[in-house]
């Protein structure tokens, strides 16, 4: 089997996808999804509408890798900070770019939509890794006996899924909602903390 590096051509092929990306999720961030158009993001890069064309088939699937290259930044954020930590934290990230919270939201929106969409697979991709992550986390706080041993750990994840959503959705009504303050809340209630110490 060959080992030979990729092509020069190649690189540079990849580092103009990460540079659009980057223009993507910048430009999303700071004046919304529904004002970032593919001329806006070619501008940005430096490049024509076809050449962000020629690494993207279509806006919907450079929208998709947006998402995805966030949630990666986020877990870099994270590092080895303990995941439900990890989970607050982007949370409070996210109050920062209401452009990739209204991003995030209306794709998900869309998922019935088209089957094969890549919004469709994204998040058929996505759910089930993210809630792994927080069921996991669950079940090692169980093993230390900081969280109930009665609790599905499977269900308290989707439940933490489902208000994390639920709440991005509420604050871009109402971004004086408290993401971070209502879905701590949400989860010290959940593992029986709330009435007295409500550390996690």
């Amino acid at each position: 089997m060959s080992t030979t590096t990729p092509r020069g051509s190649y690189r540079k092929g990849e580092r103009k996808r990460s540079d659009i990306l980057e223009a993507a999720l910048n430009t999303i961030a700071t004046s919304g999804f529904t004002n970032a158009s593919i001329q806006q993001i070619a501008d940005a890069v430096g490049i024509t509408k076809a050449g962000v064309l020629h690494h993207f088939a279509s806006r919907e699937e450079l929208l998709v890798e947006v998402l995805r290259r966030r949630d990666a930044l986020a877990v870099e954020r994270a590092g080895e900070s303990d995941t439900i930590h990890g989970f607050l934290d982007t949370m409070r990230a996210n109050a920062e770019v209401p452009g990739l919270v209204a991003l995030y939201t209306a794709m998900a929106a869309t998922v019935e939509t088209d089957p094969d969409s890549p919004s469709r697979r994204f998040f058929t991709e996505r759910y089930p890794t993210v809630i792994s992550l927080v069921r996991q986390a669950i079940e090692e706080r169980q093993r230390r006996g900081e969280v109930p041993q009665q609790l599905d750990a499977e269900r308290v994840a989707r439940l933490i899924i489902a208000a994390a959503d639920g709440l991005q959705t509420q604050w871009l009504v109402d971004p004086s909602v408290d993401m971070v303050g209502h879905l701590q809340y949400f989860w010290d209630v959940l593992v029986g903390q709330s009435r007295g110490d409500t550390t996690s």
